[in-house]
């Protein structure tokens, strides 16, 4: 990559000449004209980024969302004399702050999912069943409610939430990103909420 190349050679000056042509002919159409741009910032913006969700996966997959959204809206982008960078830099931590929102809507209904699985293994009082015939009945409408839904859906579940494998590990396996993944995990435990009888499972 030419300018990444350059950086530690050429005049600043020079540097940001190009980087305004790269955006022009980027913003006249030509977006290949910008990737020598993103390449010369990766690495700084991935680290901006990693420092914010400690996690080498997620921040590389919140840096290809930063450049794809780059990509998608440099025709709204201003040149004020400075690099681009500061521009992708503010794109790189709204990804950061979504992220984490979605992170924490994720969290309480994952916990709120867990607390209905391990509730509904536990027998309910004052039966004449014995514990392990509860466990087993309870088992039983968990295992129909999952058989019920998307198999995507269900095996996201089954990944995450049953096994708690990783979630870079449980994307890899169902061959999406880890953002991707976890965006199906919204979806999947809303779905299962529904089917097991949540009453606010569709808001």
């Amino acid at each position: 990559m030419p300018l990444q190349a350059d950086r530690h050679s050429v005049d600043p000056q020079a540097l940001l000449l190009r980087e305004k042509r790269a955006i022009e002919r980027a913003q006249s159409g030509e977006l290949a004209a910008l990737e020598p741009v993103l390449a010369q910032h990766a690495e700084a913006l991935f680290a901006c980024i990693l420092g914010r969700v400690g996690e080498r996966a997620q921040a590389e997959d919140l840096l290809k969302d930063t450049f794809v959204t780059a990509l998608e809206k440099i025709n709204g982008f201003t040149w004020q004399d400075r690099s681009i960078y500061h521009w992708l830099r503010q794109i790189a931590l709204n990804k950061v702050l979504d992220h984490h929102r979605a992170l924490g809507r994720r969290k309480r209904l994952c916990q709120a999912l867990r607390n209905e699985l391990s509730e509904a293994a536990e027998p309910e009082a004052a039966t004449s069943l014995s514990v392990e015939q509860e466990r087993r009945l309870a088992q039983q409408r968990i295992d129909g409610t999952l058989s019920d839904l998307h198999p995507r859906y269900a095996q996201a579940i089954r990944l995450r939430l049953c096994e708690e494998r990783p979630r870079s590990e449980c994307a890899q396996l169902l061959g999406v990103t880890v953002e991707t993944f976890d965006v199906l995990l919204f979806r999947a435990v809303r779905a299962f909420r529904k089917a097991y009888g949540e009453p606010d499972a569709t808001a």
